[in-house]
C-alpha cells in the first residue's frame, strides 16, 4: 500500500488499541483489541484486530459517535 491510497495512516499516532469486551462471542471481559486508525478518509475501526469486520466512519458518522459518547459519559 502506498502512502497515497488512502488506507495507509498518515505519520504520526494515528493507530490506538483499546481492549474491550465482545459480547457477541462471550468473550473475556477486556479481551477483545477494538483497534481505530485515522485515515485519510475517516477513522477505521477494526473490532477484532482481523479485517474480517471493518467500520469506516466518515467525518459526520465520527462527529456524531464523539458526540453520542460525550453525552453518555458527560
Amino acid at each position: 500500500m502506498s502512502s497515497d491510497d488512502g488506507l495507509t495512516p498518515p505519520r504520526g499516532k494515528r493507530r490506538v488499541v483499546i481492549p474491550v469486551t465482545c459480547t457477541v462471542h462471550s468473550a473475556t471481559p477486556g479481551y477483545t483489541n477494538l483497534v481505530m486508525r485515522k485515515l485519510d478518509e475517516g477513522i477505521e475501526l477494526d473490532p477484532h484486530a482481523d479485517q474480517c469486520c471493518v467500520l469506516l466512519l466518515d467525518e459526520t458518522a465520527a462527529a456524531a459517535l464523539r458526540h453520542q459518547l460525550g453525552e453518555w459519559l458527560g
